[in-house]
Parts: C-alpha cells; structure tokens; sequence
C-alpha cells in the first residue's frame, strides 16, 4: 500500500526512473516472447493487431519486431486482409522475407481467393501451417493442385468446408502422392472428397489426423493400421452422409498406444460400439462423444451401453 502522507508525483517520477526489468531482457528472448504471442489461440485473436500494438510499446520493441521474419510468417490470416488496402497487404508478406508461413482464415471468392491464389503460386514451399476453411460456392477447383508440388516444410495441413456445404461440392479432389511430397506432415485433415495414398511410408509420422465422413468403420480400422504414432484422432460425420452397420467379420482391431485424444462427433451407435471395441488407446487417453442419428431400436439405454464399453479395460 503507498502511504497517504507520500508525494503521488514523486512516487511516479521514482517509477518511471527506475529501471524495467524488460529492458534487461536479451533481444532474442524478447522475441521469443513477442512469437509467442502470434501463435494461433482463439479465433477472435487478432495476431496481427496483437504484432502492431506491441511494436508501438518503445523504438527497440519495434526495431525486434520489424527486425523477425518469422513473427510476420506466423500473421497471414487471410481474413486480416479482406478490407486491407493491397500495398498493406504486400508490406506484411515482404516482412516474412524467407521465413516459414503459417496461413490461415476463410477462402472467400469474392474477397480473399485471389490473395490465397497468389501465396500458394508464389510461397508453397515456405508454408508450414495451412489452416483454411474454402467458403467458394462452386466445385473444387485446380488451385489444390498445388498440394502436389514439394511441401519441404509443411507440418499441419488442415482443409475444411462450411457444415452445409458438403452437397454442393462436384467431384474429387485428387492428391495421392501428398505424403510423398509433404515428409515433415505432422497434422491432416481434409473433406471426404478429397483422395490420397496412404499407403507410403511417410503416414507414419502423422501425429493428428481427421477422418471425413465418407470413411466407414471398416476403412477408419485398416488405415488406422498405417498411423501407429498417433496422438490425436477425430472420427466426423454429416447428416447427408451414412453407412449400414459394421459387419463384425470386416472389423480389425487396432493398438494406438500413443493416442491421447479421441473424438467421435456425430457417428451413430454401431459405428461408435464398433470404433470403441476395436481400437485401444493409451491409458491416459480422453474421449468425446457427441450425439449422432438414432438407429437404436433395439437398444434400451445405448448412452449406458457405450459407457461400458469405453471403461471395459480401465
């Protein structure tokens, strides 16, 4: 507590002459604190403006900020451009000068496409993180032919499409060598029309991974097989897309023995006895289950039921 009887403008005079403790701090650490303020978080976190307001702190914040490639590879979200002028929008790609990139944000036709177009044209082979979700109105389009050029650095890839979309979309997608071109691949997650090789020898390393809902129980058991370094996996579904029953003879139980996470979101009773009967996580494994379509007729308290089975072992 300041005493009462203590002059306030001397107490902020003594302050502001007393040395920071920030000014102490080695440069390279400073910017390891200002890059980790630009990892992504939650969605409303404007990185970006987070990056500008820090430069603003003093002259040698700013001179480290302008001064970090990689802290400027890290902010290219795409919706951070939608209303930016274009000099702005190249000022801030030049600042990630040779540095990886991560980008990120929604694929807009009217707006964004363009900007997303001309980075994966010109800096594929920079990217390190793809988080995209594609918003265009029509089919699939030639720019994901570029998931087949060499990705030497490319970690987390991870395509997504608006929840209602899935009936609009025309034909595949087809990238069967990614894995072959992409051997740093750590996190994978792309819509069901979408079709790669899994069967190569760089699967292995993924750590994450997303089946789509056009993948049934059978076909999530056998490539599980091909995924023995997993740490997390989410199992999808969507309303316009079903599939009958597993027939027990096609199922194949797996050992994911490194897996810490698994979701389940949407898949209906058989497929979620079946995903948990068959595979075996690690000990400290957590699971999430959402609802699915009811196909349960016979079946007087499946939530119970499934309950039982995930703590068979425990």
């Amino acid at each position: 507590m300041v005493n009462p009887s203590f002059p306030r403008t001397t107490f902020i005079l003594t302050l502001s002459s007393t040395p920071s403790s920030m000014d102490n701090l080695p440069a390279e650490l400073l910017c390891e604190i200002i890059l980790k303020n630009a990892e992504r978080d939650y969605h409303s976190h404007n990185r970006l403006v987070t990056a500008l307001r820090s430069s603003q702190v003093c002259q040698i914040w700013r001179a480290i900020i302008l001064a970090c490639p990689s802290l400027w590879g890290r902010l290219l979200d795409l919706s951070y451009f939608e209303k930016a002028k274009e000099s702005w929008t190249q000022e801030v790609i030049a600042r990630g000068n040779g540095a990886a990139l991560w980008i990120t944000g929604h694929i807009v036709s009217s707006t964004t496409l363009p900007l997303f177009k001309s980075l994966m044209k010109d800096h594929w082979e920079r990217v390190q993180d793809l988080e995209v979700i594609d918003y265009q109105t029509q089919g699939p389009k030639k720019m994901w032919s570029v998931l087949l050029q060499k990705a030497p650095i490319l970690e987390r890839l991870s395509i997504k499409y608006p929840p209602l979309s899935y009936p609009r979309r025309a034909g595949p997608v087809v990238i069967r060598s990614l894995f072959n071109v992409a051997p740093r691949l750590l996190e994978f997650r792309v819509p069901g029309n979408f079709q790669f090789n899994m069967n190569t020898p760089c699967i292995s390393n993924i750590r994450v991974f997303t089946f789509p809902a056009e993948y049934s129980v059978p076909m999530i058991l056998s490539s599980l097989k091909l995924l023995p370094r997993l740490t997390h996996l989410r199992i999808e579904s969507h309303r316009f897309i079903g599939h009958p029953p597993p027939p027990k003879m096609d199922l194949v139980e797996v050992d994911l023995l490194s897996l810490e996470s698994l979701k389940i979101v949407g898949r209906d009773y058989y497929d979620v006895q079946a995903l948990l009967e068959c595979i075996t996580p690690s000990s400290r494994c957590g699971l999430l289950l959402t609802q699915g379509e009811p196909r349960l007729y016979h079946i007087r308290d499946p939530a119970r039921h499934i309950w039982g089975i995930s703590v068979k072992d425990l």
